[in-house]
C-alpha cells in the first residue's frame, strides 16, 4: 500500500511544498528524466497510469513563478520519491531559492541520492 505525505511552510521570503510517496523503487536515471515531458519510470513500472506529463507540468509552473523543484529518492532501500517546490513569497525576490547544478551529483550530498533541477 502506498502512502503520501505533504508538508509546507514559509520563512517569509520562500514558500515551499514537499510531497513524498512510497511508490516503486527508482533509479538515478529515472529521477533525472521525470521532469521531462512524456517520461515515466523504468519499463518495469508499466503498470503505472499516465503518459508522463505530471512532473514536467509541475516543473514548468514552478519555473514560471521564479521557483525551483528538487527531486530525491529516499536514503537506503525502498522506493518512493520526494518532490520539493520552492517559490519566492514576495514578487521579485529570488535570493533564498537554492541553485542546483544537475551535472554535479556531489553538490547536494555525497550519497548520490539527490538530484537538483532548476532552470
Amino acid at each position: 500500500m502506498r502512502s503520501r505525505q505533504l508538508r509546507s511552510g514559509s520563512n517569509g521570503r520562500v514558500s515551499w511544498v514537499e510531497i513524498s510517496n512510497t511508490g516503486p523503487e527508482l533509479t538515478d536515471t529515472d529521477v533525472k528524466q521525470l521532469l521531462e515531458p512524456f517520461q515515466r519510470a523504468s519499463p518495469n513500472q508499466a503498470q503505472a497510469n499516465g503518459v508522463g506529463l505530471g512532473l514536467s507540468i509541475v516543473a514548468a509552473v514552478t519555473r514560471a513563478h521564479a521557483g525551483s523543484i528538487t527531486l530525491r529518492r529516499p536514503a537506503g532501500d525502498g522506493g518512493g520519491l520526494t518532490a520539493r517546490l520552492q517559490v519566492p513569497s514576495r514578487r521579485g525576490d529570488r535570493s533564498d531559492i537554492s541553485t542546483g547544478n544537475a551535472s554535479d551529483p556531489n553538490r547536494n550530498g555525497a550519497d548520490g541520492n539527490r538530484v537538483v533541477f532548476q532552470s
